[in-house]
């Protein structure tokens, strides 16, 4: 299981390292990710993410309206 949260994190700082401001996504199946341990795994990505000071939680709709503006402003 921590090999695991290791790749989602590993994603996360290749992401803000790479790509600053881009966007990540993590999909998860329910009937997978569903399960007690799995969950926690979860929790902890979300808590070792809200960590990262240059790391925010948006909705795809917000990320979509920010690049709209970001392209407009230009």
């Amino acid at each position: 299981a921590s090999a695991v949260l290791e790749t989602w994190l590993g994603d996360l700082d290749w992401a803000r390292e790479h790509e600053p401001g881009g966007i990540l996504t993590y999909t998860m199946h329910p009937q997978v990710i569903g399960r007690g341990h799995r969950m926690l795994m979860f929790e902890a990505l979300i808590d070792e993410i809200e960590k990262r000071e240059d790391v925010i939680f948006v909705t795809l709709q917000e990320a979509s309206n920010r690049w709209r503006a970001e392209q407009t402003s230009d």
